[in-house]
């Protein structure tokens, strides 16, 4: 380029109208190289903002369709337990029955008394010692026929004879043998007679026991498989689960 063009485009540049309307060129195509970018990302937000809304809902779909998911297994849940406890009802647990004569003879005789052997003591001597203790310690006359099952279960190391499971046709008699449990209290040797209960209504029971020991409650017991306590002012109240034992 001469230095005769490049005076006359720096002269031109000089010129007031010339560089106005020079940037209006330059702004007109910035407007419009800015209007297709913004136009452009804004069809990209709102294509974001269309699929969120979309994996909003279905987040919200999941979030009731898992609501109603645990509303329903709580209420299975609840009716399994509320099975197992009926199933339950006729059984009693009985704790510290020595092992039957015939039994420890039988032990004695090879020489071994180990917890496998005791172990298998026969169902029917154990329902013999059963009725027995029953005449002699509780004062209540038993039949077989009053008896479905009855055997031993496994023994902890803490124990010194495994207890036993008594399940009950006649629950007049299952009845007697609870109620008379209280003569066991003078016991020599420490013998206990509770129901059948179910885990959770076992801890809950052993949390109960212990709002009664902290005087937070007057009392706990069980009464056919289910926990009942009585509050500080003489409120028998039934307890179902541990958010109904918390306030306490």
């Amino acid at each position: 380029m001469s230095k005769v063009n490049i005076d006359s485009l720096v002269s031109a540049l000089s010129n007031e109208k010339v560089l106005e309307a020079l940037g209006k060129v330059i702004q007109a195509s910035l407007e419009e190289v800015l209007s297709k970018k913004l136009e452009t990302l804004s069809k990209a937000v709102e294509a974001l903002q269309k699929e969120l809304g979309s994996k909003n809902d279905q987040v919200q779909t999941l979030m009731k369709q898992n609501s109603q998911l645990k509303s329903r297994l709580q209420d299975q849940s609840q009716h399994i337990e509320k099975l197992e406890i009926y199933n339950r009802q006729d059984n009693l647990i009985i704790q510290g029955l020595p092992l039957s004569y015939a039994h420890a003879a039988a032990s004695s005789a090879d020489g071994s008394a180990d917890n496998q052997q005791e172990a298998t003591e026969h169902s029917s001597d154990t329902e013999v010692e059963f009725i027995k203790f029953c005449d002699k310690q509780l004062g209540v006359k038993l039949q077989p026929n009053d008896i479905s099952i009855c055997h031993r279960l496994r023994k902890s190391p803490k124990q010194n004879s495994p207890p036993v499971i008594v399940r009950f046709t006649n629950r007049k008699a299952r009845a007697a043998v609870l109620s008379a449990r209280k003569k066991l209290r003078n016991a020599a040797t420490p013998m206990f007679i509770n129901e059948h209960l179910t885990r959770p209504v076992a801890t809950l029971f052993a949390a109960a026991r212990k709002l009664a020991k902290n005087k937070r409650i007057s009392q706990a017991w069980t009464k056919n498989g289910q926990l009942f306590i009585k509050e500080l002012n003489g409120t028998l109240v039934g307890i179902d689960n541990e958010a109904e034992l918390t306030k306490y």
